[in-house]
């Protein structure tokens, strides 16, 4: 079964709380943006860990911890990549320099699916392929590369499902 849930991590996740019954196991395969100088546009990462980006000013230690509670980070069972989830597009070199320093990729779906599968107790797969540097450009960028970036996504899906 496919799904195509839309945009951000609440449509994404609604999306596995809807049809996940009727699957052993959750995939998502999407472009993200690239935090990171050494990805090129066209690498696809498993990944393994993802965040939630929930920008705010400096929090006290007590809202710290409801962050990290109420926005836990998800371990993945392969891989290595670091997806932080955002919900908005991340355009600028502030937001890209400071969500480098502990991620390689950023995207708006993400969280949304890891985080239902977890709750629903359902095994979570997650591959990005970088469809730009999250930098001013961006947006262009990605609508330049995206018919290459949705033929590599097809082939990783056939890879895939031919090799699990």
């Amino acid at each position: 079964m496919v799904v195509v849930s839309g945009m951000g991590v609440h449509a994404a996740g609604a999306a596995v709380f809807a049809h996940a019954h009727q699957a052993d196991e959750v995939w998502n395969l999407g472009i993200a943006g690239a935090l990171q100088d050494t990805l090129p546009i066209g690498e696809i990462l498993t990944i393994e860990t993802v965040g939630k980006y929930a920008p705010s000013g400096p929090l006290d230690p007590l809202s710290q911890e409801i962050v990290a509670t109420t926005l836990p980070h998800f371990t993945l069972k392969c891989g290595k990549g670091k997806l932080i989830s955002s919900d908005f597009p991340i355009y600028d070199k502030s937001h890209r320099s400071h969500l480098g320093k502990k991620w390689e990729v950023v995207d708006m779906e993400g969280y949304g699916i890891a985080y239902a599968a977890n709750y629903l107790g359902k095994k979570c797969r997650m591959w990005k392929i970088v469809s730009d540097f999250a930098s001013p450009g961006g947006r262009e960028e990605l609508r330049k590369n995206k018919a290459h970036l949705s033929e590599r996504i097809a082939e990783k899906i056939y890879e895939s499902c031919s090799h699990p």
